[in-house]
């Protein structure tokens, strides 16, 4: 797992997280866009695909944010701004991103998961959310999602990932 130090949030244009990541990775070192790989259904077939798991973010990790790396991050194209303060970054609370980092393969995918539901209660059997079932806020087994809040900074985020339900 990837340290949870010293990390920092970016709003960038939604669909935009990959361009502008590859763009400041040199000025900033380790760039994350984190994603999920999704089971949707598409044209009667069902299919994995993979989503970006906070549209319209990406998180980079740095030893340190000085005012010209700072200054060159915001002036990328596609950024909004800084996800905290505008004017003087502020790193995540490690705390707040160990959930996010806990959850991520070393390609920065959640996987899904593989989980019993039986007597309203939920089980995870295997994959990123094994461990994390105290996050898990609603099932869906029709669409073999699960939602989880995610708090960064002043902001949850609800976020569905991919469970594959089993003994239904």
């Amino acid at each position: 797992m990837l340290s949870c130090d010293n990390w920092y949030a970016v709003f960038v244009k939604t669909g935009k997280e990959e361009r502008v990541s590859e763009s400041i990775r040199e000025i900033a070192g380790r760039v994350l866009v984190p994603k999920r790989v999704m089971k949707e259904r598409c044209r009667g077939m069902h299919r994995n695909t993979i989503r970006t798991l906070f549209p319209g973010y990406l998180f980079v990790q740095t030893d340190s944010m000085d005012g010209s790396k700072f200054t060159k991050i915001k002036r990328a194209d596609n950024v909004i701004k800084p996800l905290f303060d505008p004017a003087q970054p502020k790193p995540i609370d490690p705390r707040e991103m160990k959930p996010v980092l806990s959850l991520i393969d070393d390609n920065g995918v959640v996987n899904m998961s593989t989980a019993m539901y039986q007597n309203r209660q939920i089980k995870i059997i295997d994959g990123p959310l094994k461990g994390h079932e105290g996050l898990i806020t609603k099932v869906d087994k029709h669409h073999n999602r699960v939602e989880v809040l995610v708090t960064i900074g002043q902001n949850t985020f609800k976020v569905s990932l991919g469970t594959e339900f089993i003994g239904i």
